[in-house]
């Protein structure tokens, strides 16, 4: 309850998120994703990043119209997925591929 000044009664306050704003690391906890870093790193798309040995780092080769777009019916299918999977090894491999990275439930 919220003390209203003017009209001198409490009332109820309701707030909604209607943005989450951060930097990468913070979005990634979030949204709950394995990371930039990762080789499903990014939030927005389903690029597959590659590990180039001689600078031990992962990359991303970019081709814009070979891109998924990730939406919410994705993330749900993505999480849906994940959730079936009864074990540790196969949870692991699903968020490889997918990269969402839904912790509480392993």
């Amino acid at each position: 309850m919220v003390f209203d000044g003017l009209k001198k009664e409490n009332f109820l306050l309701h707030s909604y998120i209607i943005l989450w704003t951060g930097d990468i690391p913070a979005m990634t906890k979030v949204m709950h994703l394995t990371g930039h870093n990762s080789y499903m790193g990014c939030r927005f798309c389903y690029i597959k990043g590659t590990y180039c040995q001689q600078s031990r780092h992962v990359y991303y080769p970019c081709n814009p119209s070979e891109l998924i777009k990730r939406d919410e019916n994705s993330f749900k299918r993505d999480i849906t997925l994940l959730e079936s999977k009864n074990h540790l090894t196969e949870r692991k491999d699903c968020i490889k591929q997918t990269g969402n990275n839904i912790t509480y439930i392993i």
